[in-house]
């Protein structure tokens, strides 16, 4: 990729596609080098980094996919807050608890999924409804619906 839409698009556009080629090799190669010295001797934050990122990406999409798949008073704004609340929390209480401003007994994804999910709920209730037609049609919430 790096080959192709940076140096080719941005760098070099008259780049031949035989030098792309060598440019993306040894863009892997490198990448590849990278990869086996950080797991070699890992820097003391990839832990957090890589919890940071499950727990954004927990408090980003959880709240909006099974609300959107089993409530079917979610609405499309109320997907949109959940997934800005929860972007925007994770990132915050994640800073705080990174550099030890506050601490929490439990994972600070926690708080921002329970922010996300207060958002769905508050901003879903504020909307107008999703046509029952297009909730009948995607089978939303098909499984708790009476039938």
């Amino acid at each position: 990729m790096f080959g192709w839409d940076v140096y080719r698009n941005v760098l070099r556009p008259g780049a031949d596609d035989k030098t792309v080629l060598r440019v993306s090799q040894a863009t892997t190669i490198g990448a590849g080098i990278l990869t086996v010295f950080l797991a070699v001797k890992p820097p003391d934050y990839l832990a957090f980094l890589i919890w940071l990122g499950i727990g954004i990406m927990l408090a980003t999409f959880a709240v909006p996919l099974l609300a959107g798949m089993y409530w079917r008073r979610a609405t499309r704004e109320g997907a949109l807050a959940a997934m800005a609340c929860g972007l925007g929390s994770a990132v915050v209480v994640g800073g705080l608890s990174f550099f030890k401003i506050l601490t929490y007994p439990i994972h600070f994804s926690f708080y921002a999924l329970v922010i996300s999910a207060f958002a769905m709920v508050a901003v879903s209730l504020a909307t107008r409804p999703t046509e029952k037609k297009i909730l009948d049609e995607t089978l939303t919430g098909w499984f708790i619906q009476p039938r």
